[in-house]
């Protein structure tokens, strides 16, 4: 308590706290009595009577519509200040397969590790929890704070904090507290062990109540999902989302981000606002890894580019509607009567020549297969060269210096003789 409650640790804290908020006449408040106000949460930290638990509501859509409950912000400096102790044990009790609210780690480290488990493993399954952060359980949650922290004046604290916010009695962590991030995260550590001791679990990720394992059948994936949600509801509390397909082969959406096996795709909120193709809905079973969604029919996406760069131009009438329709950066518009054949490949032999190739490989595919491009080539006529002597160079060596020659002026004819050491041409 005495570390948390020193001055230089609550001055870390208020920095940290009003990063990005200073204009705030909260803030502004906080910051013109510094001194006074770092003095009295040092007091009221030894003193038990923080935190106030004042918090203000509001709604987001990201894109999903949440309900935030922003603490004030002297409660913020109190769990920055809490954070700047603790967290590095919040960070070791963890397990390697958990990735939300850790240093070095987020949401693109988790992807880039479900890149690799999608192309080792045949099977996952992709369960996240029902109201996870109105669901958590208070007494729950503070047996295993007091497993892992020790001294009844700072339990007595995590208590309180705990105790500062409820969805329903007894349960629920505030959205938008720094401590219920952390509180969370932990809330879930024994989810991440209980399938890590699985023998069927192959490999696993958790973003927070995101949770994705792999396995070597669907008999085994269904399997370790019916014996996970039974130890989320005998242990924590908690209940899993429903999930019509609990095993899927290698779908295109995964977790929080929609990606595959060899490339991160944008938000759909980031992407093009068109209805999303039905083969990249990560639900349908029989999905393979790398595998991009045909493109509609008269149009083949080159190897490795996009649909835009490589394809063949058809005539108009001959582009028959697909169900499955192109991104933005890969619209192709057919109008007009001059055709362009653009792309190219060759693939092994002449028999494989044509406009444009798409071949089916695993997106670390490597060959030497060879391209090339057709494109309509101008005429254009060069202009002469400037005549030169026809006199062969005379070879000398570093011993000898070049001759003086005589420059022939185009605007006069008068000549003058070039300085030595600077060999020149006569120009006709």
């Amino acid at each position: 308590m005495d570390e948390i409650a020193a001055r230089d640790n609550l001055v870390l804290a208020t920095w940290k706290a009003a990063r990005g908020k200073r204009t705030r006449p909260e803030v502004q408040a906080f910051l013109a009595d510094l001194d006074g106000s770092l003095a009295r949460l040092s007091a009221g930290i030894l003193a038990g009577t923080v935190p106030k638990g004042a918090f203000r509501e509001f709604l987001i859509h990201d894109p999903k519509l949440r309900r935030i409950h922003a603490a004030c912000f002297e409660d913020r400096v109190l769990h920055h200040a809490i954070l700047n102790r603790v967290e590095a044990v919040f960070e070791r009790s963890l397990a390697d397969s958990s990735f939300a609210c850790r240093p070095g780690r987020g949401s693109h480290a988790a992807v880039r590790r479900v890149q690799q488990c999608l192309r080792r493993y045949p099977w996952y399954g992709q369960v996240d929890v029902a109201a996870y952060f109105p669901s958590i359980r208070h007494d729950v949650l503070k047996a295993l704070l007091a497993r892992r922290f020790k001294g009844a004046g700072f339990l007595a604290l995590l208590d309180r904090i705990i105790d500062a916010y409820a969805a329903s009695p007894g349960c629920g962590l505030p959205i938008g507290a720094l401590t219920s991030q952390h509180f969370a995260n932990f809330y879930l550590d024994g989810a991440d062990r209980r399938l890590l001791a699985n023998p069927a679990v192959r490999a696993c990720v958790r973003y927070m109540d995101d949770i994705v394992w792999w396995c070597d059948s669907r008999a085994a994936v269904r399997a370790v999902r019916g014996d996970l949600a039974a130890w989320l509801a005998a242990e924590r509390g908690l209940a899993l989302a429903g999930c019509a397909c609990p095993a899927q082969r290698l779908g295109h959406h995964l977790l929080w981000l929609p990606h595959s096996a060899g490339h991160l795709a944008p938000h759909p909120t980031q992407a093009a606002p068109l209805p999303r193709p039905a083969g990249w809905v990560g639900d349908c079973l029989g999905k393979r890894a790398g595998r991009r969604p045909a493109a509609p029919a008269g149009l083949r996406r080159g190897a490795g580019t996009h649909a835009a760069r490589r394809c063949r131009r058809v005539a108009p009438g001959r582009l028959a509607p697909s169900p499955l329709p192109v991104r933005r950066w890969a619209r192709v518009i057919v109008m007009g009567v001059n055709r362009v054949l653009r792309g190219g490949s060759w693939n092994n032999n002449g028999r494989n020549c044509r406009a444009a190739n798409r071949n089916r490989n695993e997106p670390d595919e490597r060959n030497n297969n060879l391209g090339f491009r057709l494109a309509p080539a101008q005429k254009q006529e060069t202009p002469p060269l400037t005549r030169r002597s026809s006199s062969p160079r005379r070879p000398h060596g570093p011993w000898q210096k070049p001759k003086a020659t005589r420059r022939v002026s185009r605007s006069c004819s008068s000549t003058a003789e070039s300085p030595p050491g600077r060999r020149y041409r006569e120009v006709a």
